[in-house]
């Protein structure tokens, strides 16, 4: 049966030649002679049975032909790299998660040294980011992401939509009660998040009630600093479900008002590819981190019905 790939090392002198200005500065770059860098190259056009180079010049110059299957190479070449990469880089005892940092802070470390105690042999390598692209190029087997977002062709699992309720410290600074009313809500501060940076807007949207334009409005860099600077009575803020419930266990936030609405944004996790969702050790993460999340939804609720009825108590 006739051999369909050609030897990879007349690749590698091809795709050297395309890139370099001259055969003999390709064949430096791989520490070749260069009669035996014409030799790879001759037998991968003879492989192919058609010229990749126009010699007729000073200089070779790639033919179309050539030019197309340099493309092609580099794609194809590219993912065997990262490949090779990920088999050294990641073995199957070690799951590289990336999150963001409000998640990672709030939410998973709290909860992690449990996974990691009922499985010994799986290490979980936390990387603290939000950047798709990192997980798309092999250098994260899953990302915590908050969506709706463009994830491609990567496999993911919906973790919670995020719902959002008004919340501010039980006294706000300089002695002023928190807003008991959207109407109230005009002149305080409203606290925001960069990413995503629309969590006001969606919330009056999504309850049908007009923007109060307050006066002031503050942005903060992660969701965990937001809510100190809510809990330190700097202004009102949304809480999320997972990210927000220590602030209301604590007594620290409390619900202002019952509206309440989602905010057609969730968190995923997303794999680098179906591979990756179907290692054991994600599998087992996915079941564990699952599971937690729907715990924590029913905890939110419960922390919401609770602070609005010391609320009415106060009130």
């Amino acid at each position: 049966m006739k051999r369909l790939i050609p030897p990879l090392e007349s690749l590698e002198a091809f795709l050297a030649a395309a890139r370099e200005r001259s055969f003999r500065a390709a064949a430096d770059s791989l520490a070749l002679s260069p009669s035996a860098f014409s030799r790879r190259v001759q037998m991968l056009e003879r492989f192919l049975g058609k010229p990749l180079f126009d010699r007729s010049g000073l200089q070779p110059v790639l033919t179309p032909a050539g030019e197309r299957y340099r493309r092609e190479l580099e794609t194809a070449l590219g993912t065997i790299a990262a490949a090779t990469r990920r088999f050294h880089q990641a073995p199957e005892d070690r799951l590289r998660l990336m999150c963001p940092q409000s998640f990672a802070i709030n939410w998973l470390m709290p909860r992690l040294p449990a996974f990691m105690a009922a499985h010994p042999d799986i290490d979980v390598q936390l990387t603290i980011g939000r950047d798709v692209e990192i997980v798309r190029q092999g250098r994260a087997d899953a990302a915590i992401m908050s969506g709706p977002r463009n994830f491609g062709d990567l496999p993911f699992i919906p973790l919670m939509e995020m719902e959002a309720m008004v919340v501010a410290a039980p006294e706000m600074a300089g002695g002023r009660p928190p807003p008991r009313s959207i109407a109230e809500l005009h002149g305080h501060c409203l606290l925001g998040v960069d990413i995503p940076g629309d969590l006001w807007p969606r919330f009056f949207d999504r309850i049908g009630a007009p923007d109060p334009r307050p006066r002031l409005a503050t942005s903060f860099e992660t969701l965990a600093l937001m809510y100190e600077a809510a809990a330190s009575g700097f202004g009102v803020t949304l809480a999320i479900p997972a990210v927000s419930d220590k602030y209301l266990r604590d007594g620290r936030l409390r619900p202002c008002f019952d509206a309440h609405a989602p905010l057609g944004t969730d968190y995923r996790l997303v794999f680098a590819g179906p591979a990756a969702a179907r290692r054991k050790d994600a599998r087992l993460f996915t079941q564990w981190l699952v599971t937690g999340i729907e715990r924590s939804r029913a905890e939110f609720a419960s922390l919401l019905d609770a602070g609005t009825a010391l609320r009415r108590l106060d009130g």
